[in-house]
C-alpha cells in the first residue's frame, strides 16, 4: 500500500474547500440538518456528498455523507397576514426572498478518525456543535482521505447529483489484505432498461482483477456471450466486458453453447427424448404412458453386467443400443398399457421401426422423421465427438478450481439459442433450462464443499442473469422449475462459507424469492422500483424515508430528450464502499462514457484480440491423458450417481 497523505495535507485540501452550509438545529449522530449559505442556497445540493470535521475523543474526525433534501422556509410568509398581502401583491419586497432560509438534511454514511499515520474508521458518537462549516467533498479531497487504500478502489460511476467519483471496492473472496475473508451475495434490481447489464459488466471487470478469483456467468438470454465474441476494442459501455478489456487482466473468456457442452445425466437424457416426440413416434401419445415408458427404458439402460459395471453409459449410445432398448420396451408394453389392442397396437408400430432401422440406409433414416433420427439428435448432446466439448464437472474444474491463475478463464454459460430441433420454445424454457443449470449448480455446490472441508476457499462469483425466471416468489408451475428453485435458494443459504458467492440480476424486487433477497449482503437498486408492492419491498429492505426520498427523484433513463444525456442512477446497500460502512445508502450515477470508465479504473484495452471461440480456446485448457483419463473416470462416476 502507498504511504497515506499527511494530515496537514488533508488540512490544507478542507481549507480550499467550498462550504456550503453549517450544522444546525435539531441534529442527532446519524442525520444532520444543515443551514445552507446564501452563496449556496442556489447550487444543485440535493445528492452532493459532503463532509465535516469535528473533535472527538480529542482527536479530529472527518465525517461524509450525501445530502437528501433541501427544504425552504419563510416563516413571514406562513403569516395569515402575510398571505392575504401576498395574494394581492405576489411579493412584499422586504419579505419574500430575503427572508427565505434553506435547510438541509445529510444522513452520515461514513466517519473517519484522524490517527497521525492513517485514517481509521469510526462512529459518531457525539453531535458537533451548531455552526460546524459543512464542505463539499472532490476527488482530491477523497483521494487524501483514502490514499491508504487505493489499490483496492474501483469506480462505477460519480456520487450522484454530483461529480466526484464514487470510491467502492470489490475485494475477493478469500483471505489477504484485498480480501474480504468470506463470500457474499450480490443483487441488481431495476426496470428493463435502467442499466442493471451495463453495471453487472462493470462489477464483473472489478472482480476480473482478482487473479485468484473464479467467476462464471449463467447467460440464459445471450446478453453476455454476445459481447464475448468482439474481436476489436469496444465502442460503448454496454460492450465492456469484452476480450479486448478482459486480455490484460490475463482473464480470457470460454463461451459455453449447447453445442459446446457434452450434457450428462439420464434424467436430462430421457427428458429432451421425451420432448423430442421419441415415444410418440412409437405410437405412445398420452404424458402418463409415456413416463412409464421412460422408467422402463431407464432400468434397462441402468443395468449391470456380469462384471458389475453398467452396460451402457451415455457417452456411447449408437444405434445398435436403440434397437436393444426397442426390443426390451417391446416385451414391457404389456406393463404400461392394461388393454390388449393398446399393447399390440404398440408392438407393431415397435416393430416397424425396428424393420426400418434395419432394412432402410442409414442417409434415409436420418433426413426422415423417425425415432433413430430423434435418438441420433439427442445422443450426440451427450458425446465427446471432440476434445472441444466439456462436461459441467469439467467446466467447473477448469473455469473455476483448476488452471493456472496468470490466464484465468471467464466462464459463461449460453443458453439463449441452439436449441435441439422438435423441442418448442416453451419446453426448453421450463423443463430442460432447468435440467441442464441444475446440472451445473449442483456441481458448484460440491466443488464448493470439497474445497471446504480441504480448508480452502474456493473465492468464485456466479453471476445469474434473469434470476426472477427460475427462483420466482411464487412456487413454479413446473416441477424441474421448481427443483432448480429449491437448489439456488440452498446454494444461496449455505455456500457463502464456502468461499462461493452469488450476484443476481432481476426486474424487481417482489418477483425474486424473498429468502433470496434477505441474503443479499449487496444491492444495487436502479430505477422502477418506487411504485406498488415493489416500493413496500424497497422500503422493507432501506427502512430510512429520506434515502426513499431520494431514490424516488430517478429519472427513467429512456425518457432523456437526447441518448447521449440519459442518466443511469443506482442506491446501494452494503459494504461496498468506504464511504458506506455506517449501513446507511449511497447514491451514484454510473459511467456512460466508455473512456471515462477505463480511464478512472486504469483499465487497458488490448490491441489484439486471441481467439475466443469455444473450440479453440478450450484446446488451450486441456492437458495431457493424464487429464483425458480423469475426465474419462469422471464421466463414469457421474453416470452411476445419476
Amino acid at each position: 500500500m502507498p504511504p497515506s497523505t499527511s494530515t496537514k495535507s488533508l488540512h490544507e485540501l478542507l481549507s480550499q474547500a467550498e462550504r456550503i452550509g453549517v450544522i444546525g438545529s435539531p441534529s442527532s449522530t446519524s442525520q444532520l440538518s444543515l443551514e445552507i449559505l446564501g452563496s449556496a442556497a442556489a447550487k444543485k445540493l440535493v445528492g452532493e456528498l459532503a463532509f465535516f470535521r469535528y473533535r472527538q475523543e480529542n482527536r479530529d474526525h472527518y465525517a461524509f455523507g450525501q445530502i437528501t433534501e433541501v427544504k425552504m422556509r419563510n416563516i413571514w410568509h406562513e403569516d395569515p397576514t402575510m398571505r392575504s398581502l401576498i395574494r394581492q401583491r405576489g411579493k412584499v419586497d422586504p419579505i419574500s426572498e430575503r427572508q427565505d432560509t434553506h435547510q438541509g438534511e445529510m444522513i452520515i454514511s461514513a466517519v473517519f478518525s484522524d490517527c497521525g499515520e492513517r485514517y481509521q474508521e469510526a462512529i459518531m458518537g457525539t453531535v458537533p456543535p451548531t455552526g460546524t462549516p459543512i464542505y463539499i467533498a472532490d476527488d482530491e479531497i477523497l483521494r487524501a482521505l483514502l490514499a491508504r487504500y487505493q489499490p483496492l478502489l474501483f469506480y462505477l460511476g460519480t456520487v450522484y447529483g454530483s461529480t466526484p467519483r464514487l470510491p467502492l471496492w470489490f475485494k475477493h473472496f478469500g483471505g489477504g489484505e484485498d480480501g474480504a475473508g468470506e463470500a457474499y451475495h450480490l443483487g441488481i434490481f431495476g426496470k428493463t432498461g435502467s442499466g442493471k447489464s451495463v453495471l453487472a459488466k462493470m462489477i464483473m471487470l472489478a472482480y476480473a482483477r482478482h487473479s485468484s478469483m473464479g467467476l462464471m456467468i449463467f447467460d440464459p438470454q445471450g446478453e453476455f456471450s454476445k459481447d464475448m465474441q468482439l474481436t476489436q476494442a469496444p465502442t460503448q459501455m454496454g460492450q465492456v466486458l469484452c476480450p479486448a478489456v478482459l486480455q490484460p487482466l490475463r482473464r480470457f473468456p470460454r463461451v459455453y453453447t449447447l453445442q459446446s457442452i457434452q450434457l450428462d445425466g439420464w434424467e436430462t437424457f430421457f427428458e429432451l427424448l421425451t420432448e423430442a416426440r421419441f415415444f410418440a413416434e412409437l405410437g405412445i401419445s398420452y404424458s402418463n404412458y409415456q413416463e412409464a415408458a421412460r422408467e422402463q427404458l431407464e432400468t434397462f439402460f441402468r443395468q449391470r453386467g456380469p462384471d458389475g459395471k453398467q452396460k451402457y453409459t451415455l457417452a456411447r449410445l449408437n444405434a445398435e443400443a436403440l434397437k436393444a432398448a426397442l426390443n426390451y420396451l417391446s416385451t414391457q408394453i404389456g406393463n404400461i398399457y392394461a388393454q390388449e389392442k393398446n399393447v399390440k397396437r404398440v408392438q407393431e408400430n415397435i416393430q416397424k421401426k425396428l424393420e426400418e432401422i434395419n432394412t432402410a440406409k442409414a442417409d434415409d433414416l436420418l433426413s426422415q422423421p423417425g425415432p433413430l433420427r430423434i435418438w441420433n439428435r439427442i445422443t450426440a448432446l451427450f458425446q465427446a465427438t471432440d476434445r472441444g466439448r466439456r462436461t459441467p464437472r469439467q467446466i467447473i474444474r477448469e473455469g473455476l478450481r483448476g488452471g493456472s491463475t496468470d490466464k484465468r478463464p471467464l466462464v459463461v454459460i449460453d443458453l439463449s439459442s441452439q436449441r435441439p430441433e422438435g423441442i418448442s420454445q416453451s419446453d426448453w424454457d421450463n423443463k430442460i433450462k432447468p435440467l441442464i443449470l441444475n446440472r451445473f449448480i449442483s456441481e458448484l455446490i460440491r466443488s464448493a464443499e470439497e474445497y471446504y472441508k480441504g480448508n480452502q476457499s474456493l473465492n468464485a462469483l456466479i453471476l445469474f442473469d434473469e434470476a426472477h425466471r427460475f427462483i420466482p416468489h411464487n412456487k413454479p408451475s413446473e416441477e424441474r422449475l421448481e427443483r432448480l428453485k429449491r437448489r439456488i435458494v440452498d446454494a444461496v443459504r449455505t455456500t457463502r462459507k464456502y468461499g462461493l458467492g452469488w450476484m443476481f440480476l432481476s426486474q424487481t424486487l417482489s418477483s425474486l424469492d424473498s429468502e433470496v433477497v434477505q441474503q443479499l449482503r449487496v444491492l444495487f437498486l436502479g430505477f422502477g422500483l418506487s411504485m406498488g408492492t415493489e416500493y413496500q419491498r424497497l422500503r422493507e429492505i432501506v427502512g430510512d424515508r429520506e434515502s426513499l426520498h431520494l431514490y424516488q427523484q430517478f429519472h427513467d433513463p429512456q425518457s432523456a430528450f437526447d441518448p447521449a444525456l440519459r442518466e443511469y442512477a443506482f442506491m446501494t446497500l452494503g459494504p461496498v464502499s468506504p464511504l458506506s460502512f455506517a449501513g446507511t445508502p449511497l447514491f451514484l450515477r454510473a459511467f456512460t462514457n466508455l473512456a471515462d470508465f477505463l480511464q478512472a479504473n486504469n483499465l487497458q484495452v488490448a490491441s489484439s484480440v486471441e481467439s475466443t471461440s469455444p473450440r479453440e480456446g478450450l484446446r488451450a485448457t486441456v492437458a495431457g491423458p493424464e487429464e483425458a483419463e480423469e475426465g474419462a473416470a469422471d464421466e463414469v462416476e457421474e453416470e452411476e450417481e445419476d
